[in-house]
């Protein structure tokens, strides 16, 4: 699931939507059924983590790298390079101003049929432990269906560096990513997921439920953003005690704990005042050009042939596949908070070992 929904490589291919085969309900109770499930699942992220990575060819012309998809290993994915995708959020391209996407958060985990209490994240200082629930609306205001391939739900921490040369400049020049969360039920699927205990439908099939309390509809159908049609993706994400031990390669305890939110980048800024937050400012005495933020993102991404894009011009390099066709971000939404970590007391033992 993971492999086919988030960590989806630039081999653009022409996927079949064809309905899902049927399972006999014997076999989800099977225990060699989950055995099987479990090691997949295992296999294929040991060897997204273990893969070499390929080699690239630059085009001189263009600036483009032609990522090799002749392996399964093959580390240019759109994520690892989601900052070099062309994004088409803040363009003036019909389809992705179309696209109404807000990003909403709530006091407790959201129901169906529940009205939901709204709070406003930058009035909250959240901890290790705290859960971060919300909801994501997506609206399609045009008159056509507009097709997508991936759409996902995350909580990132990202340490960023803006260009001191250009003030305007929204791009950042680095972005180091130290945490990462996919929310798997609000992003797109194959199958339905259950969230909670109170939910019975058959995760083989991808039914079109909808909210009671507003009508809106919980999933995509033919992954096509439909006009008129108003979609909503709950999402909880609980803040971990401790970053990976991946993040620190000299095994340093200090340096996993969470960093606590840094300054604004210039993005932050630009949400923020789509929010109408501008009375909630803080001075954490942090560099202008250099900032710590956490917040939950929303993005749809396509291919640029869908959407009558054009190849990009740029001087950075741009990923696409061998048949030149280029993925971009149809649009994307950002929320951010702010994350005052707890320092933790070592125990007597802890402090022996240390």
């Amino acid at each position: 699931m993971y492999t086919t929904t988030i960590y989806k490589s630039f081999n653009v291919s022409n996927e079949s939507l064809a309905e899902p085969p049927s399972y006999e309900n014997s076999s989800i109770h099977s225990n060699n059924q989950l055995s099987s499930v479990s090691t997949g699942r295992s296999n294929s992220t040991v060897a997204q983590g273990s893969g070499s990575v390929s080699t690239n060819t630059y085009d001189n012309s263009g600036g483009l790298i032609v990522a090799d998809e002749g392996t399964n290993m093959w580390q240019e994915t759109i994520l690892d390079n989601i900052h070099k995708l062309t994004n088409l959020t803040h363009s003036n391209k019909v389809v992705s101003n179309a696209i109404k996407i807000s990003i909403e958060f709530t006091e407790e985990v959201g129901e169906l049929g529940k009205k939901p209490v709204l709070i406003d994240p930058l009035l909250h200082e959240y901890k290790q432990g705290d859960l971060i629930n919300g909801f994501v609306i997506i609206k399609n205001e045009s008159n056509e269906p507009i097709p997508f391939d991936m759409f996902y739900v995350l909580f990132e921490g990202n340490i960023t560096v803006s260009n001191t040369l250009d003030i305007k400049d929204t791009n950042p020049t680095r972005v180091e990513k130290f945490l990462q969360m996919f929310d798997f039920s609000a992003s797109w699927n194959h199958a339905h997921i259950n969230r909670l205990i109170t939910e019975y439908a058959n995760p083989y099939e991808c039914p079109l439920i909808s909210d009671p309390y507003d009508d809106s509809k919980m999933a995509f159908p033919d992954r096509k953003i439909l006009p008129g049609v108003t979609y909503k993706r709950f999402f909880t994400f609980k803040i971990p005690d401790n970053l990976l031990d991946s993040e620190c390669n000299h095994n340093l305890l200090e340096h996993t704990q969470i960093p606590p939110t840094l300054g604004k980048s210039r993005s932050e800024d630009y949400v923020n005042l789509a929010y109408k937050v501008e009375n909630c400012k803080t001075k954490s005495l942090s560099f202008v050009d250099t900032s710590i933020s956490y917040g939950v993102q929303a993005r749809f991404i396509g291919r640029a042939s869908k959407y009558n894009v054009k190849k990009s011009k740029r001087n950075d390099p741009v990923l696409i596949n061998s048949k030149g066709d280029e993925y971009v971000i149809l649009k994307e939404a950002n929320r951010f908070l702010r994350i005052v970590p707890q320092t933790k007391n070592l125990t007597p033992n802890e402090k022996i070992i240390k």
